[in-house]
């Protein structure tokens, strides 16, 4: 498998569905290695029964404090070399049988080592950014169509300088002018080597549908993995209402404080934050009206498991089109009620009025079902447990056959015709 990041770099779902997807094919019997670049390790070690093999990289990341480099640093030829001689020394000294991309990033490299070796290559999508460096532009409005180089300098770039750009004085808009246009010719080099790929999966239906409204067909639909069950979650006296993921307008996060502003008043509630961004301002100055409101920052996730699981209510408000929406998974698979949004992939994940609700990104309406999420917390969580092992078929067993299958239709081809 090929990641950008991961162990002890890893800093968001992608590497930890990644992780989960490992554990269960070690479980049956497979081996597994993951390629990534060494940002300040071991170069090779045994984790957790996962072969982890780092290739060198000139920049270097905290481990206590992982985080996204920017795009330059591993979207250009120097990076994509990289990737094509540290496969192929791998597959001199390992038994490969298939190079599965889990990073956008790492797709040239590994479609390189496909024309030279002929070894089949798998493309997991996790993202949006094949078809638009923002994704903005991927609304049910517009039929999730990706837009044009026009649409993104004159629509997209102004909304991103309005959104998640403080200040924006020239010398920052002439350097997010730039960035946009490196991503889109990225974008288009990367679609293009994705033609070449054996397989590629999307992680829901509602990404599989957007790439097909934008061409790309030759799709299968794998959900992601979490680890099988866990106990019902462990319950406080007090009312948790947790939010985790990066403080930006796309995850919706200033919408999920206006919505908690109401529910303040009770003195026994509590709003946890778990993750970093850019609206941490925002967070901060609702914090000194609210002390109710905790700011944990970006944390292990061993340690995010515990507040998941701790929670009451766990809230995804997310405006985008969400790949998948990993939070909403762990925190039912952990017994506790969600309240997401209707974008992406989260309504594949919870079941309105039984596992949780599923409701418009405003609001008004993250308001009234986080209040009905308490009121009927104890309802939800035996609802939760009853449909565990349907929650368990779909999102660990079904996807890890699914993933088995697949490899084995590329390995042994002759035998699948």
């Amino acid at each position: 498998m090929l990641a950008e990041y991961f162990h002890p770099f890893a800093h968001g779902g992608s590497e930890w569905s990644v992780y989960y997807l490992a554990q269960a094919l070690i479980q049956q019997g497979h081996k597994v290695i993951v390629l990534s670049p060494n940002y300040g390790t071991k170069t090779r070690e045994v984790w957790e029964g996962l072969t982890i093999s780092r290739f060198w990289f000139p920049l270097k990341i905290d481990p206590q404090q992982p985080k996204s480099l920017s795009p330059f640093w591993i979207n250009n030829l120097l990076f994509f070399g990289l990737v094509v001689i540290n496969i192929i020394r791998l597959l001199k000294t390992e038994e490969i049988d298939v190079i599965h991309v889990q990073s956008k990033s790492m797709l040239p490299g590994a479609i390189l080592v496909k024309w030279l070796t002929g070894t089949p290559v798998v493309v997991t999508l996790r993202d949006y950014f094949l078809l638009c460096p923002y994704g903005a532009c991927l609304t049910k409005d517009r039929n999730y169509r990706s837009c044009d180089v026009k649409y993104l300098l004159t629509k997209e770039l102004p909304e991103y300088y309005k959104d998640y750009v403080i200040n924006p004085i020239w010398w920052k808009k002439a350097f997010h002018f730039m960035a946009a246009v490196n991503a889109r010719i990225t974008s288009f080099v990367l679609r293009w080597f994705l033609k070449f790929a054996d397989r590629v999966i999307c992680i829901s239906l509602k990404e599989q549908l957007i790439f097909e409204q934008n061409g790309i067909t030759n799709t299968r639909m794998i959900y992601n993995l979490f680890s099988e069950p866990k106990a019902a979650s462990r319950r406080t006296n007090e009312q948790n209402i947790l939010f985790v993921g990066r403080l930006t307008p796309g995850k919706g996060f200033d919408l999920f404080l206006e919505a908690c502003r109401g529910l303040t008043s009770e003195k026994t509630l509590r709003i946890q934050i778990i993750g970093d961004g850019f609206l941490k301002n925002l967070m901060t100055s609702q914090k000194d009206k609210h002390r109710q409101i905790i700011l944990l920052g970006q944390i292990p996730h061993a340690q995010t498991l515990e507040y998941l699981a701790q929670a009451q209510v766990v809230v995804v408000p997310s405006r985008w089109e969400e790949p998948f929406g990993r939070t909403a998974l762990e925190a039912l698979m952990l017994g506790v009620p969600v309240v997401v949004t209707n974008r992406g992939g989260l309504p594949e994940i919870v079941t309105d009025q039984r596992t949780g609700y599923i409701v418009e990104p405003t609001i008004s309406d993250l308001k009234r079902a986080i209040g009905l999420a308490l009121k009927h917390n104890g309802v939800l969580r035996k609802q939760i447990l009853v449909d565990m092992p349907k929650l368990s078929h779909i999102f660990y067993t079904r996807p890890l056959l699914q993933h088995v299958s697949l490899y084995k239709e590329l390995c042994y081809p002759k035998s699948n015709q």
